[in-house]
């Protein structure tokens, strides 16, 4: 009887062994969890930062493109608008060079007009 009882001991202090490893592992293995899931919310949040920095850039690239248009028309504007006023300033030459020949034809009439009347 009492080979039994010491058998029995024996192999509840086994089981109890066995237990308290298996007790052990379970920790490690729901430390192990728990920081799984620490590195997939790390990860998820990594991924949303991403996304709103892609979309920002996205934004930016639009924006930028946008802005080069509106300076492009502002200039092809600009370019029209000197094209015009080069124009101007030569038909404003124009005139004055018709107009200094016609002042130069009435000085020339003015004094034949003043010689012939002597």
């Amino acid at each position: 009887m009492l080979t039994v009882s010491t058998n029995h001991v024996e192999t509840s202090r086994r089981t109890n062994d066995q237990i308290e490893k298996l007790n052990i592992r379970i920790a490690e293995l729901e430390n192990l969890v728990s920081v799984l899931d620490s590195d997939k919310l790390k990860l998820k949040e990594t991924a949303a930062n991403r996304e709103c920095h892609r979309i920002s850039l996205t934004q930016l690239i639009s924006n930028l493109k946008n802005e080069i248009k509106t300076k492009e028309t502002d200039l092809f504007a600009t370019k029209f608008q000197q094209n015009v006023v080069t124009d101007q300033v030569i038909q404003l030459e124009d005139d004055k060079r018709l107009l200094v020949a016609d002042h130069a034809k009435a000085m020339r009439q003015m004094q034949v007009s003043l010689f012939c009347s002597t």
